[in-house]
């Protein structure tokens, strides 16, 4: 699956690919190369050399595992990229990015509006046996079942801060 790259993304962090490097030999890591990997890039069927920065992260628990840190420049294109590393004796493999418009790392909505637009939903048409909607309308439902009487104690216990705390029967703190 390729990166998805927001085009003009100022955070390096952000314009990361990863990318392993195994031996020809045995398939084995190769770790400790960062500096003596060369990246070509190739978009719609021209090939470049790499401006952006390689780096391993974490050699000791993560070996042969790297980060291609794009250039600015090279995320200032919409459309699909592909990355190869370049180092004698490793196996050659492309891995791909898309520079896209929008930023994959957010949804346009806030957690509070996604939240409000759930609460908020009418209970109408929410009624399938077993949902937390079809619970929802029957709890709804259930004080007019009630005698005045007994909708008068749920209402006062729902006040009292000795009902409302309890767990099966125990008092409140």
């Amino acid at each position: 699956m390729p990166y998805a790259i927001q085009m003009g993304e100022q955070d390096a962090e952000l314009r990361a690919v990863e990318f392993t490097l195994r031996s020809t030999t045995d398939g084995s890591p190769i770790s400790g190369q960062a500096g003596a990997v060369a990246i070509r890039l190739r978009r719609g069927g021209v090939e470049s050399a790499g401006t952006g920065t390689v780096v391993e992260p974490d050699p000791t628990r993560r070996p042969g595992l790297y980060l291609y840190r794009l250039a600015p420049v090279e995320v200032s294109t919409l459309g699909p990229l592909l990355l190869r590393p370049v180092l004698t004796g490793a196996v050659p493999a492309d891995w791909p990015a898309l520079v896209i418009s929008d930023s994959p790392y957010t949804s346009g909505a806030t957690p509070g509006e996604v939240a409000r637009a759930v609460w908020d939903e009418q209970r109408a048409g929410h009624s399938t046996a077993g949902s937390f909607g079809q619970l929802l309308s029957t709890l709804a439902g259930a004080p007019a079942a009630l005698s005045g009487e007994e909708q008068a104690r749920v209402a006062e216990g729902v006040s009292d801060p000795s009902v409302v705390g309890t767990v099966e029967g125990s008092p409140a703190p």
